[in-house]
């Protein structure tokens, strides 16, 4: 499960972390692990949210991005605002970390 507007969350990130003292790959592994930890927690809290049955649904509209992203808005209500949450805690989470 893929959450969309990654390129959103990117620029989120990258605006939101002090991260010049870094070299432009260090910059793009940080965002990019960065992108992995938001993915996973919106899926884990997705998951959580969704019945057994809406997870067989969702398991059968798996490979087709389009589709999986138009049932999650459906049945999630408040899904754009779940990823904005989660994109700040991991941000606040890795300024913790990192002392930033």
């Amino acid at each position: 499960m893929a959450i969309s507007n990654d390129e959103k969350i990117k620029q989120k990130i990258a605006e939101s972390l002090d991260l010049l003292s870094f070299t432009k790959d260090q910059q793009d592994k940080i965002i990019q692990g960065l992108m992995n930890n938001v993915s996973s927690a919106v899926n884990i809290s997705v998951l959580d949210q969704l019945s057994q049955e809406e997870k067989n649904e969702l398991e059968k509209l798996s490979g087709n991005e389009e589709a999986t992203s138009d049932y999650l808005k459906n049945k999630i209500k408040d899904l754009p605002l779940l990823i904005e949450e989660v994109t700040k805690e991991t941000i606040d989470n890795f300024r913790k970390m990192s002392g930033k």
